[in-house]
């Protein structure tokens, strides 16, 4: 398994604890991590193969513990009870220690305890490879830095995702309220009509002979008027159900987001906490924030995530866009395929990008050249936009989603 103090990924850094009075032998036992919190386990055990296994302290305390395995795709949960100093997952408890029953785990079937569990405990997730001592893991200071820098740049995407994202929730909102007024109201209409048809009718079966003709074109006229109003009624139901598909949609999106942010804003405080346990105060993090982003700006060109967003509308680029310094960029889906640059330049502005019959990117002939975006943004991070729109007095300086 791979540490997760090496790269610059999104691997959460587990923080544990190893209690001193649990027994002397499971301290010892590389697949023990204490104390440790669920989602750092779910991290752990996240893309593992079937038979990977720890043990942890259980929430429950009393000297118990659980069993955590991965089955069928996911996490199987065992507890391992203790009673008079006997550990098992069943009565009778029969083993003297927690080590004993996981060792025997590892060599016979745990269908023997539960016939669901038809696997063997194959793959330890070791703390050797994270550090034995949680205080005293020996890491690399300056990739922990920069991996708490990517982390705050994906958790200022997402934000911004869940800005645009709660808008868009809001303002469907409003618009399943205007449409249910209207609906609302065309069924009073479609009463009202029915009700003075009904009245017709009954004054028809009264009328004198010469009124006769001049009911019943009053009647086609009043059928032809119910129609048109029951109509209007189900384009209307028609609008309302797809905003309520866009809203729950919508809805969906922004709880995902929210479980990221949490996961994100939770991973950025563990490894804070790691590092200042190293030491480290957040005081030197900021000033390391500070001085180092003007360094680190040439790497934002190549992460696609910080200013390529294909699903982003118009509309979507110009909320993001507006307020933000000049030469601030996102490049996005245009209508009708391919991509379009949305760029602050004293206001937001909007360029199509050509696609040449080689394939390559530009804004026009005969420079469609740049064999991919990146290759396209890279060129105009250093070279004015003037040469194509004389409004476009910048270069592509700031990703939209770079903190």
């Amino acid at each position: 398994m791979m540490s997760p103090y090496s790269g610059l990924g999104t691997t959460c850094v587990p923080v544990y604890k190893i209690q001193p009075d649990a027994p002397q032998d499971l301290q010892q036992a590389d697949w023990y991590w204490g104390t440790i919190s669920r989602y750092d386990v779910n991290n752990l055990m996240r893309d593992v193969k079937e038979g990977t296994f720890l043990v942890r302290d259980s929430s429950t305390g009393n000297n118990e513990y659980t069993l955590v395995v991965r089955k069928g795709g996911s996490q199987k949960l065992i507890k391992i009870f203790n009673c008079n100093g006997k550990y098992g997952f069943l009565e009778p408890f029969c083993y003297n220690s927690v080590v004993d029953l996981v060792n025997l785990c590892q060599q016979q079937n745990l269908s023997h305890f539960n016939p669901a569990l038809d696997l063997i405990l194959l793959y330890p997730i070791k703390r050797s490879h994270y550090g034995d001592d949680p205080n005293q893991a020996p890491i690399n200071v300056e990739e922990m830095l920069y991996h708490l820098q990517e982390i705050e740049k994906q958790y200022t995407m997402k934000n911004t995702l869940y800005n645009i994202e709660d808008e868009k929730h809001a303002t469907l909102e409003d618009q399943m309220v205007t449409y249910q007024q209207f609906i609302d109201c065309y069924k009073f209409t479609i009463t009202w009509y029915s009700e003075q048809m009904e009245l017709k009718e009954k004054f028809s079966l009264e009328a004198q002979p010469h009124e006769i003709n001049e009911l019943q074109k009053n009647k086609k006229l009043m059928d032809a008027k119910l129609e048109q109003v029951k109509k209007d009624q189900g384009d209307y139901r028609k609008a309302y159900s797809r905003c309520l598909n866009e809203y729950r949609r919508v809805d969906r999106e922004l709880t995902q987001l929210k479980v990221t942010l949490m996961g994100l804003s939770k991973e950025s405080g563990q490894i804070i906490n790691l590092l200042q346990r190293q030491g480290i105060t957040q005081d030197a993090i900021d000033r390391w924030r500070d001085s180092n982003q003007r360094m680190s700006k040439v790497l934002d060109y190549d992460n696609e995530a910080l200013w390529l967003q294909e699903s982003f509308s118009r509309p979507d680029a110009e909320r993001v866009l507006t307020g933000s310094k000049d030469g601030t960029f996102i490049i996005r889906g245009a209508n009708g395929g391919g991509y379009a640059l949305s760029i602050m330049c004293k206001t937001v502005c909007h360029c199509r990008i050509e696609r040449g019959m080689t394939g390559g990117f530009g804004f026009t002939e005969p420079f469609l050249i740049y064999p991919t975006l990146r290759d396209l943004v890279w060129h105009y991070s250093k070279n004015s936009l003037v040469m194509h729109n004389d409004m476009l007095e910048t270069s592509l300086i700031y990703p939209a989603f770079y903190k």
